[in-house]
This record gives C-alpha cells, sequence and structure tokens, in this order.
C-alpha cells in the first residue's frame, strides 16, 4: 500500500471517528453528520484524491455491512415473512429504477438507461438504519423483520 494511500485512509478514519465524538456531543445521528461531513471534506478537497473501484466496494465494504445486517436477522421470522419481503425488495428496486431514470432523463438530459441504473444503484435502503429506527420507534417485530429483510435483501440485489 503506498504513503499516499495510506495517509488518506488514517485521515478519513480520523475524521469519522471525530464526526462520531461530534455527533454524540450534540446528539445528532451520526449517519446524518458523517453525510455533512463527508460532503464538507469533498468540498474542500481535506484529503488527497482517492479512487475506489467497484470490486473494492463490492469485496471490503459491503459484505461487513451485509453481514451485520444479516447477523441480526431472525431466520425463522425471516422463513415466514418472505412474500411481504420479496415484494417490497423487488418492487422497491424496480420502482426505483423507473422512477430514477425518467426524472434524470427528463430534467438533466442523460440517457434513461444511464438514469435508471443510477434508480437502482441507490435503491436500498441502508439495513444498519433500518435496525436502528425500527427499534427507536418501537415497531412491532414483524414489521421490523419486514423492514430489515427487505432491506438485505435490496441491498444484496443491487450488487
Amino acid at each position: 500500500m503506498s504513503p499516499h494511500i495510506l495517509e488518506s485512509l488514517v485521515t478519513l478514519l480520523l475524521i469519522a471517528c471525530g464526526v462520531a465524538l461530534g455527533a454524540r456531543y450534540l446528539r445528532l445521528p451520526y449517519n446524518v453528520a458523517l453525510v455533512v461531513v463527508g460532503l464538507v471534506v469533498a468540498l474542500t478537497k481535506i484529503t488527497p484524491h482517492l479512487t475506489l473501484s467497484h470490486h473494492v466496494i463490492a469485496t471490503l465494504i459491503l459484505p461487513p455491512l451485509l453481514f451485520k445486517s444479516a447477523l441480526h436477522l431472525d431466520l425463522e421470522q425471516l422463513k415466514n415473512n418472505w412474500l411481504p419481503i420479496a415484494l417490497l425488495a423487488v418492487s422497491g428496486i424496480i420502482g426505483s429504477a423507473f422512477l430514477t431514470g425518467f426524472l434524470i432523463a427528463k430534467y438533466l438530459g442523460v440517457a434513461l438507461i444511464a438514469g435508471q441504473l443510477f434508480g437502482v444503484l441507490i435503491a436500498p435502503i441502508d439495513p444498519i438504519s433500518i435496525l436502528s429506527i425500527g427499534r427507536k420507534a418501537g415497531l412491532p417485530k414483524r414489521l421490523q423483520i419486514i423492514f430489515e429483510g427487505s432491506s438485505v435483501a435490496s441491498e444484496s440485489m443491487s450488487v
């Protein structure tokens, strides 16, 4: 690993740790604070340019996120609720692809197929957020299982 990449990764990890501490102190959701600070970092170019290939994302970043989400799912309840989970996951991906593709093609002048591809990429719901929000909101266990299962399924389908 080159020193340039190592320096960038250490800088990003330190920023993420600072965001975690700041979000806890300010009582903000960590995800929201991380997105805001990520935008600031990207716009101010605090770190050198990093290039991530889809192979790195698919093999290093995505599997731990999916594993953590799937680890909390009750397999028996997942089997009992497979139909609503599958319907939500598939319809969410397809609906997002068509709606996003149409809007991007109409308003940004991008080809419809490129807009649909972007829709497929942004469609999956973050399974980690679903776990957190479902518990905090006190949703019934069955509803939590359906939402968590569909988010894990849609995340897996978009890869």
